[in-house]
Formats: C-alpha cells, structure tokens, sequence
C-alpha cells in the first residue's frame, strides 16, 4: 500500500509547480497551539516548510489509518479544515 500512496502523491505533487512531497516525521505547525503529524502530505509553498518542520495547513494529506482512527478522521480533519483549509486530505486503511 505504501509504494501505491507514494505514486499518487508523487504524480499529485508534479501537478503543482514547486510542490514538494513529504514524509513523517516532520511536524505541521497549525498555529500556536496546534501541532500535528501526517503520514504524508503535499506543500505547493517551498517557504511554508523547512528542515524542521511545516508552517500552516499543507495543501494535501494523506493520513494512513492507525489503531486510533478518531484522531486521523475527527480530530486532525477538524483541525485542518478549520485552521488552514487544505484543498485535499486522504485516509487510506492498511
């Protein structure tokens, strides 16, 4: 499944000029009280990140459901949508 998320996050970030894919661990800093940490995502801004860490909602996630699924489909949902309106997030079931 892995390999699958890969090829259509690399084929998404190639439609976006700049766009840089990214992988876990390298957290998402929503604001200054909210910090996440998605599995994969998508920036089309090269200035919203650095080596450190993402600053603002990604443009796409993709979330790869864990044991605890209210928190990849309730809580980072919410705080997504509600902080940086990403224009696409994904989860996908192992």
């Amino acid at each position: 499944m892995a390999v699958c998320i890969q090829k259509y996050a690399v084929s998404y970030a190639r439609m976006a000029e700049n766009a840089s894919l990214l992988f876990s661990p390298l957290d998402v800093k929503l604001d200054d009280y909210n910090v996440v940490l998605p599995d994969v995502f998508v920036i089309c801004d090269p200035s919203k990140y650095d080596d450190r860490r993402c600053y603002g909602a990604p443009d796409w996630c993709i979330e790869v459901l864990s044991t605890n699924r209210r928190d990849d489909l309730v809580e980072k949902l919410a705080l997504y949508s509600i902080l940086g309106a990403i224009a696409k997030y994904t989860e996908n079931a192992p």
